[in-house]
């Protein structure tokens, strides 16, 4: 069984690899989200040139419609017309000039909704054409970003599963005991092992007992005693922390 320096060696090199696993986790879960985040701007893309597509459309099928019925008045206005050549009677006459009148009458009002109706097809038009040209750019830069979140992706993955594959030796070199309580103390704190620092544990400041001392030098690796943090003695440590101090 190991002890001594070896031993706290052994779970410091365990805490740095999970600390290494966690951030690469992390990186992967931050790759994923950006990858969510440019699909949605697709998407967001897409539904905006389809909706300026729609707009275009729907002014073009107003124009068409409007243009039927104004061919619907010019047919009317043309038989109209004709029938003034077989009228026997000036009241007739005047009633067929009247209906003309309304007729051609309608059918300016509508030449001016046409008219308008073709600015609108025009305009909707333009904003549809180079909105079109404006979406395929952004989505074929998307999708090179998407490659590039992909792959990154796949890099971090590998990175991962090579130091889990360390991890798995290194625990393996912890001994049972002192590997379970590590699993147990790893959720609840960030720094599970810490050194003691002028007999003090380093995290929460608790004094280390004479004894405890004692058998801290000679295991390797003790519990405080009150943050029950795993505490190791590196006596190289504490002479470069005293230099540091003068």
């Amino acid at each position: 069984m190991i002890t001594g320096q070896v031993l706290w060696q052994k779970l410091k090199a365990l805490v740095d690899i999970d600390t290494h696993i966690l951030s690469l986790k992390q990186e992967i879960v931050g790759a994923k989200d950006a990858l969510v985040q440019i699909n949605l701007s697709i998407k967001k893309s897409e539904k905006s040139l389809e909706d300026k597509k729609n707009k275009y459309l729907d002014a073009q099928k107003n124009v068409d419609s409007l243009e039927l019925e104004a061919q619907a008045f010019q047919t009317e206005e043309e038989r109209t017309r004709k029938q003034l050549n077989d009228v026997k009677n000036q009241r007739e006459y005047k009633s067929l000039e009247k209906e003309i009148d309304h007729i051609s009458k309608q059918r300016r009002e509508l030449d001016d909704r046409l008219l308008r109706g073709w600015h609108i097809v025009e305009q909707f038009k333009r904003e549809y054409e180079q909105n079109k040209d404006l979406c395929a750019q952004k989505v074929s830069q998307y999708s090179e970003d998407i490659l590039k979140c992909e792959n990154s992706i796949k890099e971090i993955e590998e990175r991962l599963l090579k130091v889990t594959q360390e991890r798995d030796v290194v625990v393996q070199q912890v001994p049972q005991e002192w590997r379970d309580r590590y699993e147990r103390m790893k959720g609840s704190v960030p720094d599970p092992i810490v050194p003691v620092i002028s007999e003090c544990c380093s995290a929460c400041y608790y004094s280390v007992l004479h004894q405890d001392m004692v058998k801290l030098k000679r295991s390797g690796v003790l519990l405080c005693r009150s943050c029950y943090r795993f505490l190791y003695y590196d006596e190289n440590e504490q002479k470069d922390l005293k230099k540091a101090t003068f």
